[in-house]
C-alpha cells in the first residue's frame, strides 16, 4: 500500500499537454533594401525563434511590434498570448486568444491554445469546451484530443481520458506522450500495471529521450517489487533531469 501512495505521488507531474505555436516560414528577400522597416512577418520570425530559444520576453515584445503594425494580425495574437501563457501571465494570455478566435473562428488551433490556459488555470471544464470547439472544427487533431484527455483526467473522468489518448494514438501512432499520458492513467488512477508498462515502452521506444516516461516506468516497476528495473528507470530518467526520478532513486539506494 505504501509502494502505492509512492507511485501516485510521483505520476502525478508526470503527463503532458501539449503547446501549439502557429508560425510563417522564414521569408528570404532576393532584393533587401537596408533602409526598409521591418515587416509584421519579419517581427513574427523573430518572435518565433525567440519562444523556441526560451526567450519569452523578448518573444512577447517581438510579437507586440507586429500587432502595433497589424492589430488584426491573428498568427500574432495566437503566438503572444502562447507566450504569456508560457510567462504565467493568464490573462493576458486569454484576451490574445479571445480575440484570435474572433477572428479566426474557423482555425482549431486558436482554441486548442485557449484550453491550455484554461488548464493552467485549472478550469478543467472549460478546458474541455474549448477541446470540444477545436474537434468540431477537426476532427483529425491529436493535440486537442491529447489535451482533452489530460483535461478529464484531472476532473476524474478516466475512461474519456482512455477515450481520447486512443483517438491520439489512433491519428498519430507515432505520438509518444499520448502513450505516455495514456499508460499514466492505467498506473495512477486504474492500477491496470501491465497495461501501463506497454505504453511506457511504446512511448520510450517512440521517443527515447523522453525522460517522464522512465519515470513513470520506474515507479510502476517499483509499485510491482521489481527494485533492480527501478533503479534502472530512474537513472536513466535522472539524467534528463527530472527531479522526481532522482529523489526516488535516491530513496532505493538508502533502503
Amino acid at each position: 500500500m505504501k509502494t502505492i501512495k509512492k507511485a501516485v505521488k510521483h505520476l502525478a507531474v508526470t503527463s503532458t499537454i501539449q503547446l501549439l505555436i502557429v508560425g510563417l516560414s522564414l521569408l528570404v528577400l532576393t532584393s533587401p533594401v537596408a533602409s526598409a522597416e521591418p515587416s509584421k512577418e519579419s517581427y513574427l520570425s523573430l518572435g518565433l525563434a525567440k519562444f523556441n530559444e526560451g526567450d519569452y520576453q523578448k518573444a512577447a515584445e517581438s510579437y507586440t511590434k507586429a500587432l502595433a503594425l497589424d492589430p488584426s494580425y491573428v498568427e500574432a495574437l495566437n503566438n503572444r498570448g502562447n507566450t504569456y501563457n508560457q510567462m504565467g501571465q493568464y490573462e493576458k494570455a486569454m484576451k490574445d486568444l479571445d480575440k484570435a478566435t474572433v477572428l479566426d473562428p474557423s482555425n482549431s488551433l486558436h482554441y486548442i491554445n485557449r484550453g491550455y490556459v484554461h488548464y493552467n488555470k485549472q478550469e478543467y471544464q472549460k478546458a474541455i469546451v474549448d477541446y470540444d470547439k477545436a474537434l468540431s472544427i477537426n476532427h483529425d487533431s491529436s493535440d486537442a484530443h491529447l489535451n482533452r484527455g489530460t483535461a478529464f483526467d484531472q476532473i476524474g473522468e478516466y475512461s474519456k481520458a482512455i477515450a481520447d489518448f486512443n483517438a491520439a494514438i489512433k491519428i498519430n501512432p507515432k505520438d509518444a506522450d499520448a502513450y505516455n499520458n495514456r499508460g499514466f492513467v492505467y498506473a495512477a488512477r486504474l492500477r491496470q500495471y501491465e497495461n501501463a508498462t506497454k505504453d511506457f515502452d511504446k512511448a520510450i521506444e517512440l521517443n527515447p529521450n523522453l525522460g517522464k516516461a522512465y519515470t513513470n516506468r520506474g515507479v510502476v516497476n517499483q509499485a510491482l517489487g521489481k527494485t533492480q528495473k527501478a533503479i534502472s528507470d530512474f537513472k536513466k530518467a535522472c539524467n534528463f533531469g527530472i527531479d522526481n526520478a532522482c529523489r526516488n532513486l535516491q530513496i532505493l539506494h538508502e533502503e
